[in-house]
C-alpha cells in the first residue's frame, strides 16, 4: 500500500509550538509503527521540497530537519510525474517553444478546478503514483474540498482516499486487527 505525505505532515512538526509538537509527534510515532507493520510505503515529491524550502531563516534548523526527511523518503520513493511533448518536457505539463501557452495534463486541469495550484500539484503526484491514501492535516482546502466534491474528486482521483494521521492510523489497526490508538 502507498501513502502519499503532503507537506503540512511533514512541516506542522517542524513549525509548531513546543506544546503541538509533542502531540504530533506522538501521532506520527504511532502511525509509523503502524505503517512499519502494515509494510506502507511513503511517497512524496518535488513539490514537497519546494515547500519545505520555504520555511523562514528563524527556523533553520527544523527546515534543514524536513529536507532530510524527505531526501530519506525520495531514497525510498519519489517521483514527479511529467507530460512528454511539443519542444521538451516540463513537470505537470508541456512547454511550448518560442513562447506561448503550455498544454497540460487533463487530470491535473481537472484537480486545479478544485484545488488550489499547490495541492493539485501534491494530489496529481498521489494520482500518478498510484497511492491508496493522500495523507494531509490541511483540513481547509484539501480534506474539506474532497468531502464535499466526492463525486468529482472520485473521478478524477479514482480509489485515492483522503485522511488525516488518526483516520490513516485506525484503518491501519484495523487492517491488522489491532484496537484504534
Amino acid at each position: 500500500m502507498s501513502v502519499y505525505l503532503d507537506t503540512c505532515i511533514v512541516s506542522e512538526g517542524l513549525i509548531a509550538s513546543p506544546n503541538e509538537e509533542a502531540r504530533l509527534f506522538n501521532d506520527v510515532v504511532a502511525l509509523l509503527e503502524l505503517a512499519w507493520k502494515r509494510n506502507v510505503r511513503f511517497v512524496t515529491s518535488a513539490k514537497t521540497r519546494d515547500e519545505l524550502a520555504k520555511i523562514p531563516d528563524s527556523k533553520a534548523a527544523k527546515r534543514t530537519l524536513g529536507l532530510m526527511l524527505v531526501t530519506l523518503l525520495e531514497r525510498v520513493h519519489h517521483l514527479t510525474f511529467v507530460v512528454e511533448g511539443g519542444y521538451g518536457s516540463s513537470a505537470y505539463g508541456q512547454a511550448s517553444y518560442g513562447g506561448g501557452s503550455m498544454e497540460s495534463d487533463e487530470t491535473f486541469d481537472a484537480l486545479r478546478r478544485v484545488f488550489d495550484e499547490a495541492d493539485a500539484v501534491h494530489v496529481f503526484n498521489a494520482v500518478k503514483s498510484k497511492c491508496a491514501y493522500f495523507l494531509t492535516d490541511d483540513r481547509r482546502s484539501i480534506l474539506s474540498r474532497a468531502k464535499s466534491q466526492p463525486t468529482v474528486v472520485g473521478a478524477m482521483c479514482g480509489d485515492l482516499k483522503f485522511v488525516n494521521v488518526t483516520d490513516l492510523s485506525a484503518i491501519l489497526a484495523g487492517e491488522l486487527g489491532l484496537p484504534s490508538q
